[in-house]
């Protein structure tokens, strides 16, 4: 019996550490610069939701174009993936992604809608 609860509480501890190992960091936009070529989350305001004629979008977070420090961006073939993107705007996202630099700004391009969130209530005001 003794050694079924420290197999059981050995197992625990191994699920614990790997959940939180697995555990994405969350960084903020401005960070997204220092961690190019990587994937990963960041949340921030959109300060601006800005559609081009040619129909790309892009999320311009910390400040509005050309102040802003990261876009998401979709490109207009997966453009039709999202729906009402003007909604964003003011509003804290989640955006997923290899992060990538395009004229002196790092960007994540969205091509699926997963790739893109609302950030939780209890997680905005963190």
């Amino acid at each position: 019996m003794k050694l079924k609860l420290t197999v059981l509480f050995a197992a625990a501890i191994l699920i614990f550490i790997a959940s939180n190992s697995f555990a994405q960091k969350v960084y903020s936009p401005a960070d997204a610069k220092d961690h190019i070529n990587d994937t990963l989350t960041v949340k921030g305001v959109v300060s601006q939701v800005s559609v081009t004629r040619g129909g790309q979008v892009y999320f311009n977070m910390g400040g509005r174009y050309p102040d802003n420090v990261f876009s998401a961006v979709i490109l207009k073939p997966n453009a039709d993936k999202f729906a009402d993107v003007k909604e964003y705007e003011g509003k804290t996202v989640l955006v997923t992604g290899k992060v990538k630099m395009y004229n002196g700004k790092p960007e994540i391009l969205l091509e699926k809608k997963e790739q893109l969130s609302l950030a939780p209530a209890e997680e905005i005001k963190k």
